[in-house]
């Protein structure tokens, strides 16, 4: 079984990540939001300075973008920094939709990495976790339940820990499924269901 290490952060949007499962943790899931890949070394000074600067713009992106953080100095991961061409660290890539679209390398300032996390964030739709909790909770509002559904799964998908996404699957919009499920169209009853 092939599992993501939550960074201590414990920003969900934040991994370690090995050629193990770089193809779960950035291929497939640049499939749905942007995943910015750090290679990165401990004894790097510049990857000690761009690192909480990315972590920081990413949990700015509110959950619109993933931040994958590869070692290079692990020896499972040479193979994959090689195969991606790093020859300095830090190396910054982004991957969306399974392919590479942007990259930098060296420390950068925290403006220019803000903008490089921005423009991934449109590419991928801009919608973060904030934005898509208060899309289904104006969709609750005006008992729009399938759309506040939609919203929340989204959530869960990407901070499957988030207690108002998990409040608002399991509050209103399954009291009203439940009774969905209990209803019968207008006028029918249960004599005329018979065959």
């Amino acid at each position: 079984m092939v599992m993501a290490t939550i960074n201590a952060n414990e920003n969900a949007s934040v991994l370690d990540v090995t050629a193990a499962n770089f193809m779960e943790e950035v291929i497939n899931a640049s499939q749905e939001i942007p995943v910015i890949v750090d290679f990165w070394a401990p004894w790097c000074g510049p990857c000690k300075q761009i690192m909480p600067v990315l972590e920081a713009a990413v949990a700015k992106a509110d959950g619109a973008v993933k931040l994958a953080k590869v070692n290079i100095d692990d020896p499972q991961n040479n193979a994959l920094a090689s195969q991606l061409r790093v020859q300095s660290v830090p190396t910054v890539y982004a991957f969306f939709g399974g392919q590479p679209v942007d990259a930098f390398n060296g420390a950068q300032p925290a403006s220019e990495v803000e903008e490089f996390v921005d423009r991934l964030k449109e590419l991928g739709g801009g919608a973060g976790v904030e934005d898509r909790l208060e899309e289904a909770e104006t969709a609750l509002g005006s008992k729009d339940f399938d759309a506040a559904a939609v919203a929340f799964q989204e959530v869960l998908m990407s901070n499957p820990e988030e207690a108002r996404a998990m409040a608002g699957m399991t509050g209103e919009i399954s009291q009203q499924r439940a009774s969905r499920g209990s209803r019968r169209p207008a006028g029918e009853t249960r004599a005329n269901c018979s065959p």
